[in-house]
């Protein structure tokens, strides 16, 4: 799966960049002397990581052992970590299992009270979810991962005190985010308003979730599952708002 760079440029990127760069600046030999020095160098190269690669391969063969040793560490350190965020996910769960809001408790909260209530209606249906808002969230309030799917879902959350309805102005923001930003699987829009028709199409047309007052009202109110909401139990899996890019 790739991505155009988008934003800020990731370590790989950066060292990627600069070595093109010094690339660019190396001129082709002209004179005799500028070959045989050029040669000379190459033949350094070659024989330096001949000299590495015969050192590792020593290595190996004296120390075998250590290699399934590190794999099974490995995944032994990847398996218990995994099975803590399980468990803190279901501590969650059952912590907040008897957890409901109302509509008239959510239009009187704040943005932030907002987010972290969809961050606390997501943990209580088995996600493992954290609130990220505030500036610079690049339209991703809410990000968590369903455990048993192991797909992760970015959320963007819009309230209002108004009954405005989200425009597809949004819509476009987290479809151009979700995935180059934060590589999601599953894009959510959650108002307690509405959503404006063309909001709607553009949302069908890239595959993202959206919930309103009447869904919110489903999820928060009467229990509903989040992972029910969006079908990402059973046979599909997810399929139905599976991002464009996850399909491919």
């Amino acid at each position: 799966m790739t991505y155009r760079a988008t934003g800020r440029l990731t370590l790989g990127q950066r060292l990627a960049t600069v070595v093109l760069r010094k690339v660019r600046r190396i001129r082709r030999p002209k004179s005799a002397e500028d070959w045989v020095g050029a040669g000379l160098l190459a033949l350094v190269a070659i024989l330096t990581v001949i000299q590495v690669l015969g050192m590792l391969l020593e290595w190996l063969l004296r120390t075998w052992w250590a290699i399934p040793a590190l794999v099974v560490a490995t995944a032994g350190a990847v398996w218990l970590r995994v099975q803590m965020r399980v468990l803190r996910a279901r501590a969650n769960a059952r912590r907040l299992a008897d957890l409901r809001y109302s509509l008239h408790q959510l239009d009187a909260m704040t943005p932030s009270q907002f987010e972290d209530a969809v961050r606390n209606l997501m943990s209580r249906d088995g996600i493992d979810a954290h609130r990220v808002g505030g500036a610079g969230d690049l339209a991703a309030d809410v990000i968590g991962v369903h455990l048993p799917t192991r797909l992760t879902i970015v959320v963007q959350c819009k309230h209002t005190t108004t009954g405005r309805s989200v425009e597809s102005r949004v819509i476009h923001e987290v479809n151009g985010t979700a995935g180059p930003a934060h590589q999601a699987d599953v894009a959510v829009v959650v108002t307690n308003g509405g959503f404006t028709r063309e909001a709607r199409r553009r949302a069908e047309q890239f595959r993202i979730a959206l919930i309103d007052r009447e869904r919110l009202a489903q999820w928060a109110d009467q229990g509903v599952g989040l992972p029910d909401m969006l079908a990402l139990n059973g046979r599909w899996r997810g399929r139905r708002y599976r991002l464009l890019h996850r399909l491919e």
